[in-house]
């Protein structure tokens, strides 16, 4: 897997994402308006190596009225990227985000979304808050659970599970950095 900002030259894969996410409930469709830049990092395709083949999208934005929170958004085609590429996505993507300056990263996941909610209970990120029947998707109003945490939680987290992901405990380098070469013995 491999993430990729987002560009004219792309525009046209993310288009076909869109297309396929306006119909998906889990966000309730594609954003209105979408320039690729954000104040902490542009949206990413996520592009899955083997077939080079864009299978979802990373997005972030400064939430209104609350400097450093960054909204993190991420959707990924299921029918097109195997199991676990998303979260490997998120990992890199969260740590891009607070390079870029963040203080905290904000999510937004809706109720019935329970892959999320499982995934977030299983590396130890607690719901911070419940916004009843919020959100109309899927023919009804639904309550959106509000996730977030600081650096320091998402350092103490990636460094229990990052040995599960790609790469194992080493920073990810898709984001345009190098890994350091190996220090001489």
């Amino acid at each position: 897997m491999t993430l990729q900002a987002v560009t004219p030259a792309s525009w046209p894969e993310v288009q076909g994402l869109d297309q396929t996410r306006q119909w998906s409930p889990n966000l309730g469709g594609a954003p209105p308006q979408r320039d690729g830049s954000s104040s902490f990092g542009p949206a990413m395709l996520i592009r899955e190596n083997r077939t080079a083949m864009a299978v979802g999208i990373l997005e972030n934005s400064e939430m209104a009225g609350y400097p450093g929170v960054a909204v993190v958004l991420i959707w990924v085609d299921s029918s097109l990227a195997r199991a676990g590429l998303a979260l490997e996505a998120f990992a890199m993507y969260v740590e891009n985000v607070f390079a870029s300056g963040a203080r905290l990263v904000h999510l937004e996941v809706l109720e019935f979304n329970r892959p999320v909610h499982r995934m977030m209970a299983r590396i130890g990120v607690r719901e911070q808050a419940r916004m009843r029947e919020h959100v109309y998707a899927a023919g009804r109003f639904w309550d959106v659970l509000v996730y977030a945490f600081d650096h320091q939680q998402f350092k103490q987290m990636s460094s229990r599970y990052a040995h599960n992901l790609p790469g194992g405990g080493k920073p990810p380098a898709a984001l345009g950095g190098r890994r350091k070469p190996p220090s001489p013995q």
